[in-house]
């Protein structure tokens, strides 16, 4: 929750269109969702990141809440903005946990993951612009 009340700084900072309901949703989903065996959700696909706020939040609850937390964030673009949040804003202990692949689709998936990872989550994230903008 702690990293929630921070949103608002995150938001206005990085330009992010999330909307604070789909942070928390996200959130709430990673700490608190167990498979029928027990298990947590330990690897997610974030496709498309923009300038990562999203992932950062993924991220961190991930690695708060399960010891084998894996995000994999997939960006078609290849310019440095896409993921500085996550770059900027993460610790080197829990970007341990985070692999960016700027320059990738969809279509580069098995270039993405080892083989055989099981995907708990796939976040697949389109554009927040508004029509006004």
């Amino acid at each position: 929750m702690e990293r929630f009340l921070k949103y608002d700084r995150y938001q206005h900072k990085y330009q992010s269109f999330a909307h604070a309901e789909q942070i928390s949703f996200i959130m709430r989903l990673i700490a608190k969702y167990n498979f029928s065996n027990g298990k947590r959700i330990e690897n997610v696909l974030d496709i498309g990141m923009d300038n990562g706020v999203t992932t950062l939040f993924m991220l961190k609850e991930g690695f708060k809440n399960a010891e084998n937390f894996q995000l994999y964030s997939i960006e078609k673009a290849t310019e440095d903005f896409f993921g500085e949040d996550v770059l900027k804003e993460s610790t080197p202990e829990e970007l341990k946990h985070y692999h960016l692949n700027r320059g990738c689709t969809a279509f580069d998936i098995e270039k993405v993951l080892k083989p055989y990872t099981k995907l708990d989550l796939v976040f697949i994230d389109g554009e927040h612009i508004s029509p006004i903008l």
